[in-house]
């Protein structure tokens, strides 16, 4: 939101929403209250396209296995139009070891780092993917015939229950939704073109770092 404001914007759009639960009270003494006051009186716009932009048939995941090279793309998950859905499952161009494919999504989305946990012994040729928190899908990947799954957050007891299964990534949050912003700002640049201009801010980074 400083930023926006700083550059003059008159609208913020954002992936992760500022407002993911409902409010009781807005506090401008905690982040989230201060974001908002400050929007309010620079009146910035802020727009949220969350999980609609998460299902989109160019969306988030839909960019995050583009990025990784995968071919023959279909939804994890289907939901909706053509192409529209949670997740992504593709083909990587030749078979990997889980050390050699963790090494290229680290490269493809400047992560400092991949957790990786181990699936079969087998060589990855059909690769799962979704930004953000998508473990909750590992069930459907294997269903789908991956291998291995590129997501964000992975939780202990996810990682126990495929360990051995199917070789997990966890990328990171912010990493694995970052690349969608190039996109989502060509799209909306093409539809309005002439009318509104837009921007992509560079300056937000992962809030977790590495020591």
């Amino acid at each position: 939101v400083r930023a926006a404001a700083h550059e003059g914007c008159q609208a913020l759009i954002t992936h992760h929403p500022l407002i993911l639960t409902p409010l009781k009270s807005v506090r401008t003494d905690v982040p989230q209250g201060a974001a908002l006051a400050l929007a309010a009186r620079e009146g910035v716009a802020v727009i949220a396209a969350h999980t609609n932009l998460d299902a989109a048939s160019w969306g988030v995941s839909q960019t995050l296995a583009e990025c990784l090279g995968l071919a023959d793309l279909r939804p994890l998950v289907p939901n909706g139009g053509p192409g529209e859905g949670m997740g992504r499952v593709g083909r990587l161009a030749r078979a990997l070891s889980l050390a050699e494919l963790a090494r290229l999504v680290r490269e493809r989305l400047s992560a400092p780092f991949v957790r990786c946990v181990e699936g079969t012994k087998e060589p990855i040729e059909r690769v799962a993917v979704c930004g953000g928190a998508g473990a909750g899908l590992a069930a459907a990947a294997l269903g789908a015939g991956a291998q291995a799954l590129v997501t964000g957050d992975v939780r202990y007891h996810q990682a126990r229950d495929f360990e051995g299964r199917l070789a997990l990534l966890d990328c990171g949050h912010f990493c694995g939704e970052r690349p969608v912003l190039e996109k989502l700002a060509g799209r909306l640049g093409e539809e309005l073109a002439g009318q509104v201009e837009f921007m992509v801010m560079s300056g937000e980074q992962d809030p977790f770092k590495l020591y």
